[in-house]
This record gives C-alpha cells, structure tokens and sequence, in this order.
C-alpha cells in the first residue's frame, strides 16, 4: 500500500511539473499576443487621430468654399 502511495505521489508531482510547464508556456504565448495587440491598438490610435485631423481641415476647406460662394453669389 505505501509503495502505491508513494507511486501516486510521484505521478502527482509529475503532472503538477507538466501543468506549470504547460502554464508558463500559455503564458508566454498570452504576452506575445498582448504585445501584438498593444501595436495594433497604437496604430490604430494615430490612424484615427490622422482621419481626426483630415476631417477638421477637410471642414474648413469647405466652410471657406461655402464663405466664397456666398461672397460669389452676392
């Protein structure tokens, strides 16, 4: 009965050596994507602070078309 216990014990702390290896690896590969994904989300930032800004001075242009028009139609 102890040599069976003592059998159980070890394959235990096989499989508990086995599910922290298998962890630190998920872990790994988490980061990486987290990284990843941490550029993704920086570009896209600055894409849309870029489009931010073509649309204000996509705005003024036309409110300085619409200004001559009116000066035009007078």
């Amino acid at each position: 009965m102890l040599a069976e216990l003592e059998e159980k014990k070890a394959r235990l702390k096989q499989q508990a050596v086995d599910y922290k290896d298998s962890r630190s690896q998920l872990n790994a590969e988490a980061s990486k994507w987290a990284a990843e994904r941490n550029e993704l989300n920086k570009k896209t930032k600055e894409l849309i602070d870029k489009a931010q800004e073509l649309k204000t001075l996509r705005d003024e242009y036309n409110k300085n078309v619409a200004e001559a028009k009116q000066k035009r139609d007078e």
